[in-house]
């Protein structure tokens, strides 16, 4: 039902799949090249990232999409109650997404919005005190579907804001690794046991590749900062 559903989420295509990862792996190559691959400091990074690429092609695989239960949530409009992965280990942008991802963390789980796991917030919970007199309400509130709604254009703003104003990444990487989490992004073909063909998504990211947890958060901490300091 993911596969074909009527946002268009992922589009079909009946390319091989050996051509599929030729391109993938030439395109990815060449922007390598470009963003890293000139410059003294950066050339072993870029021959570790081309390696990793050209090894997933003799893997001839995509990335496998599959689906796990969810049957706490409500149902979508199809009466589907799953939430689809797309595993990308051995997939051209497998190792450059977990890359990706190794550059932000820490930046991200060190922002005052973000919660590394349930513990910490008991912690900072039991760190607080409360008068009796005070009108204390705790609420939670989930995000339906996050994954594949962030429009990409949305989310290189934020992964762009991000970097600015909270990372300690250089500003001459940053355009870079825009570069690089747009092309995992635009570039995540799949296949599926027992259905004929490929498909690429088209909108938001993908869970089950290492960047799209930070990219998700990240998202989150652009689109809710502003009405945090609104009503801070």
């Amino acid at each position: 039902m993911h596969l074909f559903d009527t946002k268009g989420t992922y589009e079909y295509t009946a390319k091989p799949k050996d051509l599929i990862l030729k391109d993938v792996t030439r395109r990815l190559k060449n922007l390598l090249n470009d963003c890293f691959g000139k410059e003294s400091t950066t050339k072993s990074l870029a021959r570790t990232l081309t390696k990793w690429a050209d090894d997933s092609v003799k893997r001839d695989r995509l990335a496998n999409f599959y689906v796990i239960w969810k049957l706490h949530k409500k149902a979508n409009a199809q009466g589907v109650r799953t939430r689809p992965i797309s595993n990308n280990i051995g997939y051209p942008t497998g190792q450059v997404s977990h890359f990706l991802h190794s550059q932000l963390i820490d930046s991200v789980n060190a922002h005052a919005h973000v919660l590394t796991d349930s513990l910490s917030l008991i912690r900072q919970l039991e760190s607080m005190s409360f008068l009796p007199e005070q009108n204390i309400l705790l609420t939670s509130a989930d995000v339906a579907a996050l994954y594949p709604s962030i429009n990409i254009e949305d989310g290189m703003k934020a992964l762009q804001w991000f970097m600015t104003q909270h990372s300690n990444i250089h500003q001459n990487l940053q355009p870079k690794y825009l570069k690089l989490a747009r092309f995992v992004l635009e570039n995540n073909y799949v296949e599926c046991k027992d259905i004929e063909g490929s498909f690429l998504q088209k909108i938001g990211t993908a869970m089950g590749t290492s960047f799209s947890v930070t990219y998700a958060t990240i998202f989150m901490i652009w689109l809710e900062t502003p009405i945090i300091d609104e009503f801070r």
